[in-house]
């Protein structure tokens, strides 16, 4: 949980952690300061040890206290999409691709749970993205969206720094011949 305060609420853990490290535009934000903001992060957290997904996840729905429902949509693929995080009334809703590999998949949520620990701004999609893909999601609701051609800017640098982390964590947990190698996911 958290070094500081063992069960904190969404809003506590946002004013006593991430109100340390301040809020930062998305194009104003280089990778180098990423690294030093989710460094600092990760050394305020006590993650679950060892971890795993299903235990970051109890994790995550326990800080920010919301259920966190995944869902595989492989149709995101269309436009150019991995994952999606919508914060609903009650509910974090993760969608994300299954992709080719077992990593490539978790990486996606693992990425979409960074945007939530995270608890970065909202990146509206457009209109036309939602309605091919969420036709039944309000576009006012949608907190973030995921895309490929954004990697660069500082909230998604941010989250796929934690993702590394996050991984490298669960990594960690795993018998040997649990680790997937880079033949096993380039094929």
């Amino acid at each position: 949980m958290l070094k500081t305060n063992p069960i904190a609420s969404s809003s506590q853990f946002a004013e006593r952690h991430l109100g340390r490290l301040g809020r930062f535009a998305s194009s104003g934000l280089d990778r180098r300061r990423a690294a030093r903001r989710v460094s600092a992060f990760t050394r305020i957290l006590e993650l679950p040890s060892p971890l795993s997904l299903d235990k970051l996840l109890r994790f995550v729905e326990l800080v920010t206290e919301r259920p966190i429902q995944l869902s595989r949509r492989d149709d995101l693929l269309d436009v150019d999409m991995s994952g999606f995080w919508h914060e609903g009334e009650d509910v974090n809703r993760l969608f994300h691709v299954g992709d080719r590999s077992e990593f490539a998949g978790e990486m996606n949520i693992l990425h979409e749970i960074s945007h939530v620990l995270l608890q970065h701004d909202p990146e509206p999609l457009t209109g036309e993205e939602l309605a091919v893909v969420f036709p039944d999601l309000d576009p006012r609701k949608v907190l973030h969206g995921w895309r490929h051609t954004k990697l660069r800017t500082g909230i998604e640098a941010e989250a796929e720094l934690l993702a590394d982390h996050l991984y490298a964590q669960i990594r960690s947990g795993k018998r040997e011949e649990e680790i997937l190698g880079f033949g096993d996911v380039i094929g």
